[in-house]
């Protein structure tokens, strides 16, 4: 699975709590990450990186909303489901995950 070869990758689970509050955060590794898309296939998967490195390697599934385009449209992003973000080192899926 192409998660395996993403293990640099740094992901950030975001847990909604029904409503646009977010009700926690935590950073998970490759290994949780799978298990969470296995077990729940209702997590929205967000990267944040550039679309150089989307195109390089990138979860299927996952939607692609760049950080430097995030604020105008963070409205794609769904507030009712568990969203996981992430990027290459952790700074912008950190980011985005506090911003939400």
């Amino acid at each position: 699975m192409i998660l395996k070869r993403l293990i640099p990758l740094v992901l950030t689970l975001l847990l909604f709590a029904g409503t646009a509050s977010a009700s926690g955060t935590r950073n998970i590794n490759a290994a949780q990450a799978l298990e969470l898309l296995q077990n729940n296939p209702d997590v929205f998967i967000l990267d944040v990186r550039t679309s150089q490195e989307y195109l390089e390697i990138r979860l299927e599934g996952a939607r692609l909303i760049p950080i430097d385009q995030f604020v105008r449209r963070m409205g794609e992003v769904p507030k009712d489901r568990p969203v996981l973000v992430y990027c290459a080192v952790g700074s912008r899926s950190s980011q985005v995950a506090s911003y939400l």
